[in-house]
């Protein structure tokens, strides 16, 4: 049993036109280039600001800068030591963003040391230069020490008046005194 075939009339087709939809999405915008998305996107958030031309080191604003920094110590009478040793110090500039900090008594150097990360930046603010270095040099050392006479023990002290004055060791011996004591 075969089926039988059926045949069905032709029917006419409509054609159908694709028609512009009408849609709430905003046209598409034109490329923009990284650096425009970047500002689109961050806005307002960050500040752009000038970048300030570095100074060279000169001698008088230098020296302000440091008077400033010891002024700062000299408030803190705790802080005697460090304002003697920054105030001591004498400075010498190398080039545009070397100096050299020279300091007499070596315990100076320790001193000034203890700040100089602080000191440095200070000089950087005040430079607008984060280049600037300096080091520390003790003239003289252990050496000028030993001569100067607030440094000497009472027994190299009684040494050197004994030198000067040879009847003072001879009142020494008659006397019987131990200098060490004194």
């Amino acid at each position: 049993m075969e089926k039988p075939i059926e045949i069905i009339p032709e029917v006419p087709v409509e054609k159908v036109v694709a028609k512009p939809s009408v849609s709430n999405t905003p046209a598409p915008k034109p490329k923009m280039s990284l650096l425009d998305a970047l500002r689109e996107k961050v806005g307002t958030r960050y500040n752009i600001e000038e970048i300030k031309e570095s100074k060279p080191l000169d001698i008088v604003t230098l020296t302000a800068c440091w008077n400033e920094y010891t002024e700062e110590f000299a408030k803190n009478p705790a802080k005697i030591s460090m304002t003697n040793a920054f105030r001591e110090a004498k400075l010498e500039i190398i080039d545009e963003m070397n100096f050299i900090v020279i300091v007499v008594p070596s315990f100076h150097q320790k001193l000034i040391n203890t700040e100089k990360a602080s000191v440095t930046e200070k000089l950087y603010e005040v430079f607008n230069n984060r280049a600037i270095k300096f080091t520390i040099s003790v003239i003289g050392g252990d050496e000028d020490e030993e001569l100067n006479p607030q440094f000497l023990s009472s027994r190299l002290r009684f040494d050197r008046i004994a030198e000067k004055y040879p009847l003072l060791s001879e009142l020494k011996e008659r006397l019987k005194m131990d200098i060490d004591i004194m």
